[in-house]
């Protein structure tokens, strides 16, 4: 009986482990298959319909919504989103260290933007998974830049992180060293509208949102990644946007059912 259960503990301990390891990565970290990276019309969308939870739905693999509503791809100035940027959030994921973003929205603020409670787990969450394991990660920003009156692009700086472009660059370099083996997918922005006009029109001195979503694509292919053109290939347009866009910002259900077509077309 002895010798039996002496065999038997072993057995046990070797299958723990194993399943164990279906779930978790390495050092106990948590994998995921997806991670989506992106602002408001990401971060924000946390229901069924949203386009993180449709593309799991859809292919069977993990995803992780990272979104933060209110951030951009560039840095710029002191402010509070600046660790939240996608080259900052890139860095970290990099690092592996999520220390800085821990340290900053005080539980005050979260209280008067309570759309933004989800930032905490977020940062939790991205802090407990194996990035060596990812394989797609996703990056769907372009419009805050736009309308924070964020430079394209500097010729003297490729990867100045105060442009769209050089944080692109560098959001790419760092992802790229956390996992060279992941895909990485860009999003461009798309038509929108707010009490100014629409974005094709619009001009804050940098080039109309369409402009934005153009240097993207070329970026893009400077850099030999994958780019879903969700300007022009969305069917967003003047006289539709209300059917996609349900505050002419933000994708409802039948623009997150379009951006998810296009990633899907994408994914390899």
């Amino acid at each position: 009986m002895k010798k039996k259960i002496v065999w038997i503990v072993p057995v046990l301990l070797l299958v723990l482990t194993i399943v164990l390891s279906l779930f978790f990565g390495r050092g106990g970290k948590e994998t995921y298959d997806v991670i989506f990276f992106g602002d408001s019309k990401i971060g924000n969308d946390r229901t069924e319909s949203s386009v993180s939870n449709r593309l799991e739905q859809a292919t069977g693999l993990k995803v992780f919504n990272a979104g933060v509503g209110g951030t951009t791809l560039a840095n710029g100035g002191n402010n509070l989103f600046n660790v939240y940027t996608m080259s900052s959030l890139a860095r970290s994921v990099y690092m592996n260290d999520f220390g800085a973003q821990k340290a900053t929205l005080p539980k005050t603020y979260l209280e008067k933007n309570a759309i933004l409670d989800y930032i905490p787990e977020t940062v939790e969450g991205l802090s407990n998974i194996d990035f060596n394991k990812c394989k797609v990660f996703i990056i769907a920003h372009g419009s805050n830049d736009f309308f924070s009156k964020v430079p394209i692009d500097n010729p003297e700086d490729p990867e100045d992180e105060a442009t769209l472009i050089g944080a692109l660059r560098v959001s790419v370099k760092y992802l790229k060293k956390a996992n060279p083996k992941a895909q990485i997918i860009v999003v461009s922005p798309c038509l929108t509208y707010t009490e100014d006009g629409f974005g094709d029109v619009l001009d804050y001195g940098f080039g109309t949102e369409k402009d934005y979503a153009e240097a993207e694509k070329a970026a893009c292919a400077e850099l030999g990644i994958d780019f879903v053109d969700f300007y022009n290939d969305s069917g967003i347009t003047r006289d539709n946007v209300w059917d996609y866009l349900f505050d002419g910002l933000h994708p409802g259900e039948a623009g997150n059912k379009v951006m998810l077509e296009l990633i899907m077309e994408k994914l390899k």
